[in-house]
């Protein structure tokens, strides 16, 4: 049985508040979105730790003769020691302008939000079904990483084999499958499970859940894994 199968567990809560979809869009699985987020913060922090700019009334003109080579060090010692080259941009100019934000992406009728995950055959996005605005999950999985991971094609085409034949309320399903043959990429869209387990555990004050919520949620787990252990 693949390990990637994941089983599912449902919340002991008012499922009403799950019904507004709230989600951020994003491009579909661009190499450069981390980089790019990484040197918006990078940036950010610079401005907010440098020393504030002077306005040009405040700051003195230094004036020297130009035939006076002796004048020129001290004026360039004086430039960068009250930072008048690197000087962090005002709040209404920041550096955020110029950036260009891309633009939401659909691909395959899924308009693919934030990344979720990851793990070590791809990245996990959270994507809105465009005909039927239903939240999904796509697995993106790089043919070129599958080549590098031993049985690594073999592992994807076993799963893919057994969440086609599985139906079970604690198993997550898969709603559908296709390749993107310019991407080289494969797209698993799969069922959206509403928190985690890690997240109940987080938003506990004492970090544990109460027993009779553990054995609830374990009950679960022994259903979801005798059902696929009973189908090969």
């Amino acid at each position: 049985m693949s390990s990637e199968v994941s089983t599912a567990m449902s919340v002991e809560s008012d499922r009403s508040r799950w019904r507004t979809v709230s989600m951020t869009v994003g491009g579909d699985d661009c190499e450069d979105e981390t980089e790019m987020n990484d040197l918006r913060e990078s940036l950010r922090a610079w401005s907010s730790l440098a020393s504030p700019s002077s306005s040009a009334v405040d700051q003195p003109v230094i004036e020297f003769s130009p035939d006076c080579d002796s004048d020129f060090d001290a004026v360039l010692s004086s430039v960068f020691a009250d930072n008048r080259l690197f000087q962090p941009l005002s709040d209404d100019t920041f550096v955020e302008e110029v950036f260009v934000e891309k633009k939401p992406k659909i691909l395959n009728g899924y308009l693919f939000g934030e990344r979720i995950g990851e793990g070590s055959y791809g990245k996990v996005k959270e994507v809105l079904e465009q005909d039927t605005l239903v939240r999904r999950a796509v697995k993106i999985i790089k043919e070129a990483r599958l080549r590098k991971i031993p049985n690594g094609h073999a592992n994807v085409e076993q799963e893919l084999r057994i969440l086609k034949r599985v139906r079970h309320r604690n198993v997550i399903a898969l709603r559908d499958f296709f390749r993107v043959d310019d991407k080289q990429k494969l797209y698993m869209i799969l069922e959206y499970c509403i928190g985690s387990m890690q997240q109940l555990l987080d938003a506990s004050k004492e970090k544990k859940l109460p027993e009779y919520q553990a054995q609830y949620f374990f009950r679960q787990l022994c259903d979801g894994l005798g059902y696929l252990h009973a189908h090969g």
